[in-house]
């Protein structure tokens, strides 16, 4: 698990959608979607109910959610994180 993949997990939960959220760090959906598997890979439970119209948070994935966004928001408070330059 990794911390882009934890502001991935965010911005899919906020934008409900893997090519906005793709947009708005400037990957592919592709990627986007990969990195998410990824992560739901590794934690061994779905994060996001997926359909060809719609992405909706799992009941796990709304209380990972929960209890991530604040911590990866006091993060970024501490130590600002560009993509772009990555």
């Amino acid at each position: 698990m990794t911390i882009k993949q934890l502001h991935y997990f965010i911005a899919v939960a906020e934008t409900r959608s893997f090519t906005h959220a793709a947009r708005n760090y400037f990957i592919a959906q592709t990627a986007m979607s990969q990195q998410i598997s990824a992560l739901e890979k590794e934690l061994g439970y779905r994060l996001f109910h997926r359909t060809n119209r719609s992405v909706e948070l799992t009941e796990a994935g709304q209380v990972l959610f929960n209890q991530l966004r604040p911590l990866v928001l006091k993060l970024e408070d501490a130590v600002p994180v560009s993509y772009t330059h990555l």
